[in-house]
């Protein structure tokens, strides 16, 4: 605040000022002694209340820089009202985007200061998409790898989960070689392994099994001993029968199947070579699929 005293030739402040006029900052009373051709006249004390400015410290509820998903709340100090440079007029903001921030805070006597800029930078999470391929349905024979596609390029780590546990051993973008043993519901969540921590989980892709009504001997040709599977749906009993060339009776066994494809084991390294007939049963004895399988 500025004091300036009538024209005269010299003059002497309560402050030990001894020009014209004063600069005022702080709270006081003030005079001013005035000597003009000799006579002297001293002023009236002018009372000077110098309110104070509020602060404009903005503070954050955590890092300025993280992962899009994620926010931060900026808040200001207490005062008698607010406006922030995104046009909000509260005491805190929640931010999830990028940019810089100010606020400018009033006090009770109208006083105001304007906070520095919070700079908040938000990353964005990479894009997965996981592929099943060239096959999401199986059969005994067929296997198929599982491949995550992830954007932007980058280094990253891999967590694979089947059935929404972590599979352990397993830290590439491929699975390969997924046969009948390994269905279930797959993905993967992938992590920036440079700078944030950013991450993302992919969609599901199920590896199921394919209904066939095919007999699968295997191997196929073999030395006697081999495995024959079928498709089930579920529990169920399947009997096997195995024929020589000449009809005769070479094997019969009944096995308790618990689900699609189980594999049942065959032993007739005890017979002759040649090529012998299968039939497959249900426990109605109603005949579900042929088969011929070749011994050397």
């Amino acid at each position: 605040m500025l004091l300036a005293a009538s024209t005269g030739s010299s003059y002497s402040w309560s402050t030990g000022a001894t020009t014209g006029s004063i600069l005022v900052s702080t709270s006081g009373s003030y005079t001013v002694t005035v000597t003009n051709n000799g006579c002297v006249s001293t002023s009236s004390p002018i009372a000077v209340t110098v309110n104070p400015n509020p602060s404009a410290a903005v503070t954050a509820s955590g890092p300025l820089a993280f992962c899009a998903g994620s926010v931060v709340t900026l808040s200001a100090p207490i005062g008698n009202s607010y406006s922030w440079s995104n046009g909000s007029t509260s005491q805190s903001i929640t931010v999830n985007n990028s940019g810089s921030y100010t606020v400018t805070v009033t006090n009770s006597f109208g006083c105001t200061a304007t906070s520095s800029s919070s700079v908040v930078a938000v990353s964005p999470n990479p894009v997965v998409t996981l592929t099943a391929a060239p096959y999401q349905n199986l059969y005994p024979g067929l296997t198929t790898s599982l491949t995550a596609q992830v954007t932007p390029a980058g280094s990253y780590t891999y967590s694979w989960f089947k059935n929404g546990t972590q599979i352990s051993g397993v830290t590439g973008n491929t699975i390969a070689n997924i046969g009948l043993s390994q269905l279930g519901q797959y993905s993967v969540r992938v992590q920036n392994q440079t700078g944030l921590p950013c991450a993302s989980t992919s969609n599901l892709v199920n590896i199921g099994d394919s209904a066939t009504n095919r007999l699968f001997i295997l191997p196929n040709p073999s030395k006697g001993q081999f495995e024959v599977a079928y498709y089930a749906t579920g529990a169920e009993q399947y009997t096997l029968s195995i024929f020589d060339s000449r009809g005769s009776l070479a094997f019969r066994k009944t096995y308790p199947i618990a689900g699609a494809y189980q594999r049942m084991a065959v032993d007739i390294r005890q017979h002759a070579s040649g090529v012998y007939q299968l039939m497959l049963t249900d426990r109605a004895g109603k005949r579900l699929a042929n088969g011929k399988v070749l011994i050397r």
